[in-house]
């Protein structure tokens, strides 16, 4: 059995053990109260008194967001969650991602020393983890929400023989670094390739794209040369490898990062303030076009002189701060009636030149056609809708509601690398739609609703309003107001009732879904190797271009409904629905015919149903009516104000109704 300690503060030393049997126990600990990876002699937290530890804790206060961590620790066991300054300025710093990872160990810890060995190994590979957060006997603040969880992944490898010296390394890292990452805070597709190199089918792109990360960072060509030096296909790096180096540190001269690294910045940086809100400035480095957000309340302190800052706001512009993916190549625009400032950032394919022509790759074909079920209808109304998404916004939101393990959740992440990190939100459940605040559905092109389940009205109605161009936005601290909605929305669930199934429901397109898990198909033998390639930048260039020049041929406002919304339907029928449905109508009635909701029918409910509390009227016919188009709707006479069932499928015997049905003026439930 697995366990944490808990406190009644972060001071107190004096705390339990706390037993965990599942991921369960996990969240609810450490999203509640204050704790510590570890368990201590006598409950009395200390490094002496360091009994073991079945997990490490790596805190990221910057440099790594959480799309990346997601990306980065998805096939270990792990929670990621939010700290209580996620996304608020911190010390003088700006607001940012700032998060916990929690990584299950393969075996139990005993010793201090050798956790701390573990976490320096960590920091070898991940350098924007925070390095004062390695002591064994740490304790942590609650999470204030957790964003993702994998219970089934790989454990963390623990070989106690090697981290008994300082001087182990785990994850691959085997090789010294002689280059301080934290000092230039790489990329991780950077630092892994600086850590262990690249494949010799992948080495010459690798190379250029780290060569030129590092050069624009200002590390040396000597010292980037020196640490990969080792790593060339061949042992050393060959004269093809040395130009290509030289070619990189040519072409890419260190660009500033932050305003107190360049001594010159007044001059080179515009300063921005927010027009319709005065505590928000940004400092906009044109030549590269680059930009960061600030308060203005911090940034006497982010900056290396009160001079400088003076001359920065002295030398401001005013502009109103708008998001527009459409305009984003004129950030700051000046007109008679004032300036704007583009706070759009593109996807990395976007600031290419776009071919003309280009080719669906292979691997996304296997893997769209895998995940509908090779139903041609929703392979391409899928490849339209993922095309509308990069040029327009769709009108219907995009729902995948199957299986476990099918790839749905892969999906999600492809359209997250389509978009970029930035624009694109991971929304678990529907606390965005039912909370008071919902600041994370603004300046977004997609937003994914991960085992999303419509429960109520609130949650159904909010959801509903973001197909409409413009919301309602409401952030902390700040009055509500009307947004442009840029989003395109995707829906993902493994609760096959996850979303209202009515027929006139039009803002939701269900696609057909498969029902063999993606492990199982032929062409995936890893699914975390093959989730990958899914993700890597040269596949995900090659599909944005294809995208770009697809033309869709379905209509954008009109919604998608493949088989898999009967199936869906006939699924979420209970006892008595799925009775009335499956079997009273095949067997008691033909099309035309209708009959009365009276007492001798609800009688013939109860004789089948005999343990049933209360017998379904006409409102629970009425809903059942909408959930299932094409085979009988509720209507009601006006001279006698009855209701009556009338079939729509089946046999037509073109009955003779009785005069009183005949005159119908309202209709309930409107056949498919």
């Amino acid at each position: 059995m697995k366990a944490i300690s808990t406190f009644p503060a972060m001071k107190s030393a004096d705390g339990k053990m706390v037993s965990i049997s599942n991921f369960d126990d996990l969240k609810q600990i450490i999203t509640t109260k204050q704790w510590s990876h570890g368990q201590f002699a006598n409950d009395h937290r200390s490094k002496s008194n360091f009994l073991s530890t079945d997990f490490i804790v790596l805190d990221f206060d910057e440099g790594m967001t959480l799309a990346d961590a997601i990306k980065e620790f998805q096939d270990f066991n792990c929670l990621i969650g939010t700290t209580q300054s996620h996304q608020v300025p911190k010390n003088g710093n700006p607001s940012c991602d700032r998060f916990r990872v929690v990584l299950e160990l393969s075996q139990r810890i005993h010793d201090a020393e050798i956790y701390e060995n573990l976490y320096e190994e960590f920091l070898n590979r991940y350098p924007q983890a925070d390095h004062l957060a390695k002591d064994a006997a740490k304790t942590w603040r609650p999470c204030k929400e957790i964003i993702y969880e994998n219970e089934n992944g790989e454990l963390i490898e623990v070989d106690l023989a090697k981290l008994a010296t300082p001087s182990a390394k785990v994850l691959n890292s085997s090789k010294e670094m002689s280059v301080d990452l934290s000092k230039i805070r790489p990329t991780i597709e950077t630092s892994k390739f600086l850590l262990s190199g690249a494949p010799d089918g992948e080495w010459h792109g690798a190379l250029l794209k780290a060569a030129s990360e590092c050069a624009r960072l200002g590390l040396s060509k000597e010292d980037f040369s020196e640490q990969i030096k080792d790593k060339g296909s061949y042992g050393y790096l060959d004269n093809n490898d040395l130009r290509t180096i030289d070619d990189a540190y040519s072409n890419n001269q260190p660009s500033p990062k932050h305003p107190r690294l360049q001594p010159r910045d007044p001059f080179q940086w515009i300063t921005i303030a927010n027009s319709e809100n005065a505590k928000k400035v940004i400092q906009y480095f044109e030549e590269d076009d680059y930009f960061k957000n600030y308060d203005l309340v911090n940034l006497n302190h982010l900056l290396s002189s009160k001079k400088r800052a003076q001359y920065m706001l002295k030398n401001h512009t005013d502009a109103e701060f708008i998001y527009n993916p459409f305009t984003w190549k004129k950030r700051l625009t000046h007109t008679n009636y004032g300036s704007t400032f583009n706070t759009y950032l593109p996807p990395f394919w976007k600031k290419e030149v776009i071919p003309t022509q280009s080719k669906l790759p292979l691997i996304y074909e296997e893997f769209f056609k895998h995940l509908v079920s090779n139903d041609t209808d929703s392979y391409e109304y899928l490849l339209d809708w993922l095309s509308r998404s990069l040029t327009d916004r769709n009108q219907t939101m995009l729902v995948a509601v199957g299986e476990q393990g099918i790839g749905k959740g892969i999906l999600g992440q492809i359209i997250q690398e389509l978009h970029g990190p930035t624009n694109y939100s991971l929304l678990g459940g529907d606390r965005c739609l039912t909370g008071n605040f919902n600041s994370k559905l603004k300046d977004k092109t997609l937003l994914h609703f991960d085992e999303l389940r419509v429960s109520g009205l609130k949650s159904e109605d909010q959801l509903k309003l973001l197909i409409n161009s413009q919301f309602e936005c409401e952030e902390k601290y700040e009055n509500a107001k009307t947004v442009d909605n840029w989003a395109s929305i995707y829906i993902s669930s493994n609760t096959l009732d996850a979303i209202p199934l009515g027929e006139k429901e039009r803002r939701y397109s269900f696609i057909m879904m498969t029902d063999i898990p993606l492990r199982n198909a032929s062409f995936c033998r890893d699914v975390g190797k093959y989730a990958t390639e899914l993700t890597k930048s040269d596949n995900i260039r090659e599909l944005a271009f294809f995208l770009i020049n697809r033309t869709p041929a379905s209509k954008n406002n009109v919604p998608f409904r493949s088989q898999w919304l009967d199936h869906l339907r006939s699924e979420t029928y209970n006892g008595w629905e799925e009775w009335f449905i499956e079997e009273y109508i095949p067997a008691n009635t033909h099309k035309g015919m209708r009959f009365e909701i009276d007492k001798d029918f609800k009688s013939k409910i109860k004789e089948q149903f005999p343990n049933m509390r209360g017998v379904p009227g006409r409102d629970k016919f009425k809903d059942l009516a909408d959930r299932s188009p094409g085979i009988f709707r509720v209507v009601k006479c006006k001279k006698s104000n009855k209701r009556y069932i009338e079939v729509l499928k089946g046999k037509d015997l073109n009955q003779k109704l009785e005069d009183d049905v005949n005159d119908l003026d309202q209709v309930y439930s409107i056949p498919h």
